[in-house]
C-alpha cells in the first residue's frame, strides 16, 4: 500500500468510530503504532480496541446511539 510510505511518525490521524471495534482497524492500528504515529480517536466505546490504541486523554466519548429503520433491518443515518 502506497500510503504507509507516506505516513511519518509525526504525523497524527483522527479516527472516528462508534464501535470502535471495526476489522479494518486491526489491520491499520498496529502499522501505525509501529510507525509511532499519534492516534486521536472519537468512539462511543472507550474499551474497544480503538479506544485502547488511542492515548487516554484522547477518547471523546459519544452518547449519540445508532439509529434504525423501523423495521430493524438497515442503520439509518440521523442528525439529532
Amino acid at each position: 500500500m502506497a500510503i504507509w510510505g507516506m505516513i511519518e511518525s509525526r504525523d497524527v490521524m483522527l479516527f472516528i468510530s462508534y464501535s470502535g471495534g471495526a476489522k479494518e482497524l486491526d489491520l491499520i492500528i498496529p502499522r501505525l503504532e509501529d510507525k509511532s504515529v499519534a492516534l486521536l480517536a472519537m468512539t462511543g466505546k472507550p474499551h474497544s480496541p480503538l479506544g485502547r490504541a488511542a492515548k487516554p486523554f484522547w477518547i471523546f466519548p459519544s452518547s449519540v446511539k445508532p439509529a434504525r429503520c423501523i423495521w430493524r433491518r438497515h442503520p439509518v443515518p440521523s442528525i439529532r
